[in-house]
């Protein structure tokens, strides 16, 4: 496991859930680590559309930037598939409970679009906070934090 002080290398947010650390770096990389020693666990990376800025490159699985960031009282989640298949995104607080399921069903490759209106899946508003959305297709996952703020 890479030993790393998650302090130092995250500088922007950081959430302390009940069983471990989850903190972002100011490139939105989700780094998760055990709540006593810092280690990191897992790194979860932003993930682009294209690597290297190069058009002719092989598109990746991502998620784009939610307009608006932060939101009230919905948001727009862009996202892109690089193969047609399931695509599965969900909304999880930052204690990793699930919130919503946005998206779960047989997608073209592609960009795609999906509104949440910031409810829970049983239709109530949820709270201001920072929330991850989650996209998963395949065996590739990608994370992305956004905001709510009322």
């Amino acid at each position: 496991m890479l030993a790393v002080d998650v302090a130092t290398k995250v500088e922007s947010s950081v959430v302390v859930g009940v069983s471990g650390l989850m903190a972002f770096d100011d490139a939105g990389d989700l780094y998760v680590s055990e709540r006593d020693s810092l280690r990191v666990l897992r790194v979860f990376p932003l993930a682009t559309g294209v690597a290297d800025g190069n058009a002719d490159a092989k598109h990746l699985l991502s998620i784009g930037v939610n307009v608006p960031n932060p939101f009230n009282p919905s948001t727009t989640i862009a996202f892109s598939l690089p193969a047609a298949g399931t695509a599965d995104l969900r909304v999880y607080d930052v204690t990793g409970r699930l919130v919503s399921t946005l998206v779960d069903e047989p997608k073209d490759a592609g960009l795609h679009e999906v509104r949440w209106d910031g409810r829970d899946s049983g239709g109530i508003p949820v709270a201001n906070g920072v929330y991850l959305v989650r996209l998963r297709a395949g065996t590739d996952v990608a994370m992305k934090k956004i905001v709510l703020l009322k």
